[in-house]
């Protein structure tokens, strides 16, 4: 994609206008799943820019398109954004909402990588508030599934956060 290309570049300007007219054409032809794809794209460069409002409001839109339209995947991962957003910008209790919601979803997809990143986030989300074994308890779950998928970089990731959360 041009609009990756840009974005690769640091050309987020021309990123935008790319992304902003591939999801024009996706909602002119009525391709909803294509709009929320964009949605992505778009939302990607507000998280390199720092537009973390943006961001937010882009991913409650595809959220509620993606439920329109019964696209579990997309429902799931609006929501985990939704919720790192909120991680972001320091809204922890937000986060373990909006991130418990996605994993449900991923639960029912049976989505292990899913389930794993979203346990992470919660975890992330626990230790922030101080809650030191509720934030150990998520991320040991998140390293079991990467243990037993063989995702060997989200598997050192992840030992490096329970080890981290056992330092504070």
């Amino acid at each position: 994609l041009l609009g990756n290309t840009y974005s690769d570049l640091s050309d987020y300007d021309n990123a935008l206008l790319i992304y902003k007219n591939a999801r024009n054409i996706s909602e002119k032809l009525g391709d909803k799943k294509g709009v929320v794809d964009c949605n992505g794209y778009i939302a990607s460069v507000f998280w390199m820019t720092g537009e973390l409002d943006s961001i937010l409001s882009i991913h409650k839109i595809s959220y509620r398109i993606s439920k329109e339209i019964n696209n579990k995947h997309h429902m799931s991962e609006s929501l985990d954004n939704i919720g790192m957003s909120h991680l972001r910008k320091g809204n922890y209790d937000s986060t373990i909402i909006y991130s418990t919601r996605a994993l449900a979803i991923y639960r029912d997809l049976g989505d292990k990588e899913g389930i794993a990143e979203t346990y992470n986030s919660i975890g992330t989300a626990y230790n922030f508030l101080g809650d030191y074994e509720n934030s150990i308890e998520f991320r040991k779950k998140a390293l079991d599934i990467y243990i037993e998928i063989g995702d060997d970089d989200q598997l050192s990731t992840s030992y490096l956060a329970v080890s981290y959360t056992h330092l504070t």
